[in-house]
This record gives structure tokens, sequence and C-alpha cells, in this order.
């Protein structure tokens, strides 16, 4: 009888697997990009840094990121 001891080897093999799972890839880019989204509102409620002047720069940054997430997923999955 052989007794294994879990390494950094098993725990990249099954973060491996996780990410190689194309339904797994999706779920968590697609939670990548809600979290983005929730950032940049819950940003521009709380700091306020739009105010009268708009929208801030890090609102802006955290929308671009969510919807570059959303046109990766796009073109990964072929979904349109």
């Amino acid at each position: 009888m052989v007794l294994t001891v879990i390494g950094a080897d098993d725990s990249d093999e099954r973060v491996y697997r996780v990410f190689e799972s194309g339904v797994n890839r999706t779920l968590l880019l697609l939670g990548a990009a809600y979290a983005l989204g929730i950032a940049s509102l819950l940003s521009y409620l709380v700091f306020d840094s739009g105010g009268a002047n708009g929208v801030g720069r890090l609102e802006f940054a955290l929308l671009a990121a969510a919807m570059g997430v959303i046109f990766y997923l796009l073109l990964y999955d072929g979904s349109f």
C-alpha cells in the first residue's frame, strides 16, 4: 500500500482541471464580470467620486473591465 501526501502538484492539477472545464471557466469569468460591475456601482455610491462631475475614472475602468470579460466570454464560448 502506497501512501500519497497531498502536495503542491495535486493542488495545481486540481486547479488546472477546474479551469479546463468549459462550464467552470464560464461561471468563474461571469462571476468576475458581475463582481467588477458591482464594485463599480459600490464605488460610485460609497465614494461618490462621480459627484457633480459625473462618473469617475475608477467606475469607468471597472465597467470597461467587466465589458472586456463579457466580450472575452462571447469570443471564447462562441455564443454570438
